[in-house]
């Protein structure tokens, strides 16, 4: 599901990650609420973030075909997020995931990102449905989900021991009927 050629709405366009994105991935993997929200990767320097970059995001893309992509603002070029799909053995479909800067929280910029991707899945890929897992205090990624017309469906653990996650669906097929 490579995204080979931007994918632009009014205010954004998301496109593939590279290494010189390192900066940007080592800001946001220290955020506090990307630590309490996904996890502590533990992601100190530079370096560390440009090897996240190329042994996730970059690689799991190359293998793949679906990933995470780099959110940035139309008019400066800037990277303010990242928004994208991943499957893990776990669950039987993709799973579609976002996550931002905390500058740009509360500005639209993720549901405009997230329509734009799950777009690009349905009508590109044949996606015919997507998977969302968070915690169930993290209460502006459920509206989110909700917003974008995910349903909650049970609880999940990521893996033993872990948090209990909230798993949500969405129909892609039906939301996207033309």
């Amino acid at each position: 599901m490579s995204v080979e050629s931007e994918i632009s709405t009014e205010r954004l366009h998301i496109r593939q990650f590279t290494t010189a994105d390192a900066a940007f991935m080592l800001e946001l993997l220290n955020t506090p609420e990307w630590i309490t929200n996904i996890g502590d990767r533990n992601i100190k320097t530079p370096e560390e973030a440009k090897n996240y970059l190329l042994k996730g995001a970059m690689r799991y893309d190359e293998l793949n075909g679906i990933s995470f992509y780099a959110v940035c603002l139309r008019e400066s070029e800037k990277v303010i997020g990242t928004c994208g799909f991943v499957k893990r053995d776990f669950l039987e479909d993709v799973d579609f995931g976002f996550a931002f800067l905390p500058a740009y929280f509360g500005q639209g910029y993720a549901f405009e990102s997230a329509v734009a991707m799950l777009r690009f899945g349905f009508e590109k890929f044949a996606l015919q449905q997507c998977l969302a897992i968070c915690l169930h205090e993290n209460n502006s990624s459920v509206r989110l989900l909700v917003r974008l017309g995910f349903q909650y469906a049970n609880d999940i653990h990521f893996q033993p021991g872990n948090e209990l996650l909230a798993l949500y669906k969405l129909n892609l097929s039906g939301l996207y009927q033309i």
